[in-house]
């Protein structure tokens, strides 16, 4: 459980244990460049921790640098799908809607139906089905 630090004439500041723990910390708090920092030491500590790339590329993404988050997010989509349903798919949708904010509506609807195909019966899974027929939809593709 990470333990609060209150700084005077300040917020409290959360300290964590862990990378991971302490950017999601920084990214409840609207701080996303600070948790990609974080971030990058630990990606650079562990380049195929899926769950690490995943939090990186959210953090990247929104903190504006979305071509980097893009790469981020498709290392943990690939490499979590070994490990974890739960985490590729999570991985997958936010690429597919980075791929989305960047235009890309062809990979964003690849990027949903692979999210899909993961595990159709889950909510995500639902969601991306939704998401991929909303995009065909509304862009055409």
């Amino acid at each position: 459980m990470p333990s609060v630090d209150p700084t005077p004439g300040g917020p409290p500041e959360v300290i964590c244990n862990s990378p991971l723990a302490a950017a999601r910390a920084l990214l409840a708090r609207g701080k996303p460049a600070l948790a990609a920092e974080a971030l990058a030491q630990a990606a650079a500590a562990a380049p195929d921790d899926p769950a690490i790339l995943c939090e990186y590329g959210i953090a990247l993404k929104l903190a504006g640098r979305v071509e980097e988050a893009r790469v981020m997010l498709q290392r943990a989509f690939t490499r979590g799908r070994d490990l974890s349903t739960d985490l590729a798919q999570r991985a997958g949708f936010i690429l597919a809607l980075t791929y989305g904010d960047q235009g890309d509506i062809e990979r964003a609807v690849a990027a949903f139906e692979a999210v899909h195909a993961l595990a159709p019966e889950s909510a995500l899974g639902g969601t991306a089905l939704y998401y991929r027929l909303e995009y065909r939809n509304r862009f055409g593709r």
